[in-house]
């Protein structure tokens, strides 16, 4: 079919269809091919393209046709469990059908790109997320919405976890996005976070490696001339180095570090607060022996080293990567 077929297939087709709408963030859910997904609106979808312009490009859909679904589509779904497999939500979804092949298929409202099978997500998320829909990412642990603007606004959904729930409440970084602000409440079991954050390039690979909550921001510690003995702990005999990195601020920090001593290192008794250098000290004693907690809050983040001597905090260099 050529571009004139199509073009007046497409007008006949909006005139009884209607014009494209837009999804709440319970239609996005409820629309969902995949169980766990990352959506973007059609809004979403422009300025990621200009961004991305191989984004949909590799879909095997002619031109002609793409071009035109674009222009009137309401959103992408992307499979999280498999990236190959794409979902557009359209108005003209049954212009596909002139193309179906193997690899993509037109069925009720989708064109489906390497999409053999439809999953639904399950819904336990959905209700509690802000009604942010230019970006939704849903996974079994935990859901994401997103609204593009001057500043980056995201909602976020998980079960419970204390710990968690602090970390949201002295967050400074998600990934290598920086957060303005963070309110935090609970309901039915779920922690629900309302987050400010500076805007976020409109990269789709920057998108799926920092919007997540791995917890790790971009800093690095390297101890100098100590031999490395697990993921955070360093010795050099017979003293020893441990480090704790977290997106969060000092205030946090210290609050999920005293925490740990609680737990691990119950006889410490703590001296004094003092200085050093550019590292805020927190002196304890264990059997007459000093422990020193150091705290330093960096652009991402705070680091925290704990050791048994001030002096070995020279050895310590902080990299933001």
């Amino acid at each position: 079919m050529d571009v004139k077929k199509i073009t007046l297939v497409t007008i006949f087709l909006l005139f009884f269809c209607g014009c494209v709408e837009t999804l709440s963030v319970k239609e996005v859910v409820d629309n969902s091919p995949y169980a766990h997904f990352v959506y973007l609106s059609k809004d979403a979808v422009n300025e990621f393209i200009k961004e991305n312009p191989d984004l949909i490009k590799d879909t095997e859909i002619p031109k002609d046709l793409l071009s035109i679904i674009t222009s009137f589509m309401t959103g992408i779904y992307i499979n999280k469990d498999n990236q190959n497999q794409i979902a557009i939500k359209t108005p003209l979804w049954i212009l596909g059908k002139i193309y179906q092949n193997e690899n993509i298929i037109a069925d009720n409202g989708y064109i489906l790109i390497n999409t053999k099978s439809i999953t639904k997500p399950n819904p336990k998320f959905r209700d509690y997320l802000p009604n942010y829909n230019d970006i939704v990412f849903y996974d079994k642990d935990m859901a994401m919405s997103i609204k593009i603007d001057t500043n980056t606004h995201i909602g976020l959904v998980t079960e419970r976890n204390e710990n968690l729930k602090k970390i949201l409440k002295g967050l400074k970084s998600i990934g290598k996005i920086k957060v303005i602000n963070t309110s935090v409440t609970e309901k039915d079991g779920y922690i629900i976070a309302d987050i400010t954050c500076e805007p976020i390039p409109l990269n789709i690979n920057y998108i799926r490696e920092n919007m997540n909550l791995n917890l790790k921001p971009p800093i690095t510690v390297e101890v100098s001339g100590w031999e490395k003995v697990s993921e955070n702990e360093y010795k050099k005999d017979p003293h020893f180095i441990k480090v704790y990195i977290f997106p969060v601020n000092e205030e946090t920090m210290k609050e999920l570090i005293n925490e740990q001593i609680s737990d691990e290192m119950s006889n410490l008794k703590k001296v004094k607060d003092l200085k050093y250098k550019d590292w805020n000290i927190e002196e304890y004693m264990k059997d007459n022996i000093g422990i020193y907690i150091g705290y330093k809050e960096v652009e991402y983040g705070t680091v925290c080293i704990i050791t048994d001597s001030l002096g070995n905090l020279d050895d310590v260099e902080i990299h933001l990567t």
